[in-house]
């Protein structure tokens, strides 16, 4: 469970979970406000893709991995945002990186994508929707 109270540091620490993980939070959080079955179904899209990108990279983590470095998160922009010419992709990945460490993480991903804030996203409620919890899970599970 993640405790910071500072909302940046709490956000820091939603990018240390893992791929699925992060993309759990974010589902909860935002069901129902922007964020539907179809837009799940792109989010573990993407959760694919990053594992994917994982497993080609340098420390090959693939599922429980957290974060892609600068080269894979260019080809992952290059792949699931191909509309994104070169330099704006490079301004998306500086929009993206908010914790400013280089890489990036699924759930700083989703926060661009969706146009979320990081405030919003780790103060967004996570408990009291277990029958969403538990049908993103099946959908999750169908395609892993």
């Amino acid at each position: 469970e993640v405790m910071a109270a500072d909302p940046q540091k709490k956000f820091t620490e939603l990018c240390k979970l893992k791929y699925k993980d992060q993309a759990v939070w974010f589902l909860n959080g935002f069901w129902g406000d922007g964020v539907d079955s179809v837009a799940a179904a792109r989010v573990w899209d993407v959760v694919r893709k990053f594992v994917e990108l994982d497993l080609l990279g340098a420390t090959r983590k693939g599922e429980e991995g957290n974060e892609l470095d600068q080269f894979w998160s260019a080809k992952f922009l290059e792949d699931m945002d191909s509309a994104l010419p070169a330099i704006q992709r490079k301004e998306a990945f500086r929009a993206i990186d908010h914790d400013n460490n280089g890489k990036m993480s699924t759930i700083e991903y989703l926060v661009w994508k969706f146009k979320k804030g990081v405030e919003e996203t780790v103060n967004a409620p996570q408990g009291d929707n277990t029958a969403a919890i538990k049908k993103a899970q099946q959908a999750l599970d169908a395609v892993l």
